[in-house]
């Protein structure tokens, strides 16, 4: 029988690895990942498995997983570990209790530490952090935490604004429509939809996906990400990042579509800009709440038509 450790048990042990606090191996882990294509495939099923952690197989109500051996940083391929299918729990804490680099994660019948935190349309939220990052969630977005990875949250939708401390000993990591982005000490703008995924750097630096990828972005860039084509990087002003969490929102010839996704976000209204006037330029300042059921005064403010259905606002011309 072959007792080397698969691909998939070797990416488990690294998605567990990585997520601990005070990982500090990088490029071991970075060299295993991009010494073969199917590695990146593993290693995103391991993080989903971590993060789902309900995938315990039948009559199992508990997974007991082995930790890849230290490896040096210029290795390509990780120490063969003992290998372990599915075991049950109360096999899994003896184990636990006599092996190092054994970890059990995952209770079928007991509480996650995954925590789902939402934003209601039209009002957002910010929650502060233990170690005193700070996470705002644009009206109608919804994100993904976990109490077991500190360091770690996922963007199901909408837009988040991370204001990361910065710990170069336990980067934090966001994931969002299949990418990751890293923080290099950093404020930053993730945005999400099924088409795309934006990101967007106040202050400091990101990475995205360092596996593939491989984007560094800088305070004043931001980036489109969309599946099977290249990244578009554009300037951007640095304070009109997150914008929408501020009671005045200042603006200096901004193009109107972006004036209206910040304002959509701030009143929770759904807004389509007509291609008519989707190149025209806003500069002033605008204070939200005055304008919430006022498509008048919104009209009057960016010199156009508002149209009002059941869907939402549409910018016309006059």
């Amino acid at each position: 029988m072959d007792d080397a450790p698969t691909i998939d048990e070797i990416a488990l042990g690294w998605a567990i690895r990585t997520a601990q606090p005070g990982f500090q191996e990088w490029d071991a882990f970075m060299a295993w990942l991009g010494g073969d294509a199917a590695r990146n495939l593993a290693y995103d099923r391991a993080i989903a498995m971590v993060v789902d952690a309900g995938a315990t197989p039948p009559g199992a109500t508990g997974v007991v997983v082995p930790l890849p051996a230290r490896v040096p940083a210029r290795a390509v391929r990780a120490a063969p570990v003992p290998r372990r299918r599915w075991i049950g729990v109360a096999a899994g804490a003896a184990l636990a209790a006599g092996i190092a680099g054994v970890l059990v994660i995952g209770q079928a019948d007991g509480p996650s530490s995954l925590r789902i935190v939402e934003a209601a349309p039209g009002r957002s939220r910010t929650i502060a952090l233990a170690d005193g990052s700070r996470i705002a969630l644009a009206g109608g977005s919804r994100v993904r935490l976990d109490a077991a990875r500190p360091r770690w949250a996922r963007v199901d939708r909408g837009h988040v604004v991370f204001d990361v401390r910065h710990d170069a000993t336990a980067p934090y990591r966001v994931e969002a429509g299949g990418y990751r982005i890293v923080d290099a000490g950093t404020t930053f703008e993730v945005a999400h939809d099924r088409a795309a995924t934006r990101v967007a750097v106040a202050e400091g630096r990101v990475i995205v996906d360092p596996a593939t990828v491989r984007l560094s972005l800088a305070a004043g860039q931001a980036a489109d990400l969309v599946a099977g084509r290249a990244p578009r990087v554009e300037q951007v002003r640095p304070a009109a990042v997150g914008q929408w969490r501020n009671d005045r929102m200042r603006y200096d010839d901004a193009p109107l579509p972006d004036v209206a996704a910040d304002l959509s976000i701030a009143l929770g209204q759904p807004i389509v800009v007509d291609a008519s006037v989707r190149e025209r330029r806003f500069s002033g300042t605008i204070t939200p709440a005055t304008l919430r059921g006022r498509p008048g005064d919104v009209a009057a403010l960016f010199g156009i038509r508002v149209a009002e259905s059941p869907r939402g606002w549409a910018f016309l011309p006059r």
